[in-house]
């Protein structure tokens, strides 16, 4: 593949970037009438020989000049006018970002649809939340996942707003300050598929070379300590004897000895790959830290691999979520148990006893913590909890009657009706739920949809490049000599 359309091609090398590079020059250069016609012509033919074949680098553009050469003599030199090795190259570490970023964001949105299908099927059971890893109040599942979902949403604009940035040609900036031939960098960058320049020429070579680079793989960091720590709840909850959440069988592994085991090797995995998603995201800005300010090995040859890598296992990351998301299985009947049996609604007793009676609510938090206190000592369930002992623990409180009957008090401990009694915007309440839900998937479907736009018109400006430079070379249809501007 050539063109700018290379970015998105999973079969994308070093060579086509080059050959794509030169084609773009080329086509320039002849509308800028800055080359002979028959040198146009000359040029285009060699450069359609060599072709996307090319086994070289695109950093080793003298090796590739040389070929030229020999088929065209010395002046096909002249297509390097203007043009430094430092500009070519920080052209293509931005075409390489850009292949990196769609083949990581369709992951991203694979793992994300899945995981917002689990809480279209489940997103009302009703689990329990935690605060300082201790049972804290009912949730909804969906609720709980929707949290994830709302990391990965923001994940997925900070994404956005750094290919923005990408997306700046640096091509034509030369050495560092441009040349004295008047290239047209507005034109190199719409051949190459580019929606802006990257304007200032020393910024181009020797600035945005790292920045770049260190703001892509940190996005994709912060976006690993989110799905990292999701995973750890998971881990955690998993090694619990009836987990309300697990894996399919097919995602765990067991063990040589104890017949019972169900690891949870997926989990593991993505915690793993997490990671190692932060890690090497730190390599890259280790080594663009404290580097000269120009144009240096550091922050361009070596900070363009490890962004890479950051890239390629954030990748890993999202289609190891995505296989969790699909093979995730619910248990609704142990969420129950487990909220159940403790007494993560008491704020909802507090809150009943100031709407029903008056309670100010500190007197009711003091209140809710002594039921607390009974039921953990007999080891039974707020719903176990006796109106003979709620009152006791009243009288001696207040030295007041207890004023809520025995229906109300089991409507405030029940872990169902304290998640469908919310009311706030954001809550767990299945109102809430659909809506959110209705709102990420919009979402979900109008990154996908940004997506394709991008990457139809880098493929819409690799055909337009190609024909271009087609049109300049001696194959074209009709057997017609080169066109010249």
């Amino acid at each position: 593949m050539t063109g700018a359309g290379a970015v998105e091609s999973a079969a994308i090398s070093d060579g086509q970037i080059l050959v794509t590079l030169n084609k773009a020059q080329l086509v320039m250069l002849d509308e800028e009438g800055l080359l002979e016609p028959d040198l146009v012509g000359r040029v285009a033919d060699a450069l359609a020989t060599l072709g996307p074949d090319w086994p070289g680098s695109a950093g080793d553009y003298l090796a590739f000049e040389s070929e030229l050469v020999r088929i065209v003599g010395p002046e096909g030199s002249n297509l390097h006018l203007g043009r430094s090795r430092n500009d070519l190259g920080a052209t293509r570490e931005r075409l390489w970002l850009k292949h990196a970023f769609f083949q990581t964001l369709a992951g991203l949105v694979k793992a994300r649809r899945l995981l917002l299908d689990r809480v279209s099927e489940h997103g009302d059971v009703v689990i329990a939340s935690y605060t300082h890893a201790v049972q804290a109040q009912p949730i909804s599942l969906g609720h709980y996942l929707l949290a994830l979902d709302a990391s990965l949403a923001r994940d997925a604009s900070r994404l956005v707003q750094a290919y923005a940035r990408i997306d700046q040609s640096p091509l034509g900036a030369g050495a560092l300050a441009t040349s004295g031939f008047p290239l047209n960098r507005h034109r190199l960058a719409e051949l190459l598929g580019f929606s802006d320049l990257c304007e200032n020429s020393y910024d181009c070579i020797g600035v945005a070379s790292a920045d770049t680079k260190v703001e892509l793989a940190q996005v994709f960091a912060t976006s690993a300590i989110g799905v990292g720590r999701f995973c750890s709840d998971l881990v955690a909850q998993h090694a619990a004897p009836a987990p309300g959440l697990t894996v399919s069988n097919e995602l765990t592994g067991g063990s040589s000895i104890m017949p019972q085991k169900r690891n949870p090797k997926v989990l593991e995995h993505l915690r793993n790959v997490s990671s190692r998603v932060v890690g090497a995201a730190g390599k890259v800005v280790v080594v663009s830290h404290n580097t000269p300010f120009g144009d240096i090995a550091d922050v361009r040859g070596i900070a363009l691999t490890e962004t890479l890598e950051v890239a390629d296992l954030a990748g890993e990351m999202y289609s190891t979520l995505a296989d969790l998301m699909a093979g995730l299985v619910v248990d609704a009947a142990a969420f129950a148990r487990l909220v159940k049996s403790d007494y993560s609604t008491m704020t909802e007793l507090a809150d009943t006893l100031f709407r029903e009676a008056g309670v100010p609510f500190r007197v009711g938090h003091a209140f809710a913590k002594k039921v607390t206190e009974l039921g953990r000592e007999r080891l039974i369930g707020p719903a176990e909890v006796e109106q003979d002992d709620l009152a006791r623990l009243y009288g001696e409180l207040t030295g007041e009657a207890f004023p809520l009957d025995h229906a109300s008090y089991l409507h405030a401990v029940d872990p169902g009706e304290f998640v469908r009694g919310r009311t706030g915007v954001g809550g767990p309440q299945p109102k809430e739920i659909a809506r959110m839900l209705t709102e990420h998937q919009q979402a979900v479907d109008e990154l996908a949809s940004w997506s394709q736009a991008e990457t139809d018109r880098l493929r819409q400006a690799a055909t337009d490049l190609d024909a271009a430079f087609l049109a300049r070379t001696s194959t074209t249809a009709g057997g017609e000599g080169p066109a010249t501007s």
